[in-house]
């Protein structure tokens, strides 16, 4: 074990065991009793508990304030956990840079990271080790190389005031980049905040399908969705209201709860 500083105060350090170069290599994620807050006096998320088998697509759903964001962000360490533990794949994330974190779980986020002025393929494939084949491959398969990208100079397109996406176009250009790290780096576990929020149905309806297969289909995805309707094949729904877990189960028994959130977000519209 090695000693190294960590993100609490300033003389407080802690062991950390040697972390494997394939973690998560299997995405089990068990959450603890926890309850995260942004600063010292603003508690988010109380007494949270929830168990990820590997491979589970896990929906979260909950109004507008519920902390459905909030708890994603704090499997990414964006948040204080004041009590209880977050452990992936038998190692607690307490004990582990955020930085390590991050860079070992794939994120998919409602704003996307563009570089502007850097070429599609740079944005894509950031580690410029991917051969030009594969990069294509995904972008053909999120549906924006044929039609979008083809068209207006390929890979080698500079992203700038000539080539400007659309928030769609962008955040299905995310989703090719995280499909790549996922199979470059044989990740476990995707974070989705909704991801497909700027699309339109179709398309939507296009990437969940992508969630079913290789090499997304042994990850553990974690999604909140724009349109709760989507998350009706996920194998668990959990319901958050006021930072607290009020349901875990299946879609349709959720769906034919009478008192359930994610029935009345789906008759609501799904948003």
């Amino acid at each position: 074990m090695t000693l190294i500083e960590s993100d609490l105060p300033i003389g407080i350090l802690i062991m950390v065991s040697k972390i494997p170069v394939d973690w998560p290599c299997q995405g089990a994620i068990e959450i603890s009793g926890m309850t995260a807050q942004y600063s010292s006096e603003t508690t988010v998320l109380s007494d949270v508990s929830l168990k990820c088998l590997p491979g589970q697509k896990i929906g979260i759903c909950g109004r507008t304030g519920s902390g459905k964001s909030s708890l994603l962000s704090t499997l990414l360490g964006m948040l204080t956990v004041t009590r209880g533990s977050i452990v992936i794949d038998n190692i607690d994330l307490a004990t582990l840079p955020q930085d390590i974190v991050r860079e070992r779980l794939v994120t998919i986020s409602q704003t996307p990271l563009i570089m502007v002025g850097c070429t599609v393929r740079f944005n894509v494939d950031p580690t410029e080790r991917l051969p030009d084949t594969d990069i294509i491959t995904a972008l053909i398969r999120v549906g924006i190389w044929d039609g979008v990208l083809l068209e207006r100079g390929g890979l080698d397109a500079e992203i700038n005031d000539n080539l400007s996406l659309s928030r769609g176009e962008q955040q299905l250009l995310q989703f090719a980049r995280a499909m790549l790290k996922v199979q470059a780096r044989d990740s476990r576990i995707l974070l989705i905040d909704e991801g497909t929020s700027s699309v339109d149905v179709e398309t939507d309806a296009r990437v969940q399908d992508l969630l079913q297969q290789d090499p997304f289909r042994s990850c553990t995805v974690l999604t909140v969705a724009h349109r709760v309707h989507s998350l009706l094949s996920y194998d668990l729904i959990v319901g958050l209201d006021r930072g607290r877990v009020v349901e875990i189960d299946e879609p349709m028994v959720l769906r034919d709860r009478e008192d359930s959130i994610f029935r009345n977000l789906l008759n609501s519209g799904g948003y």
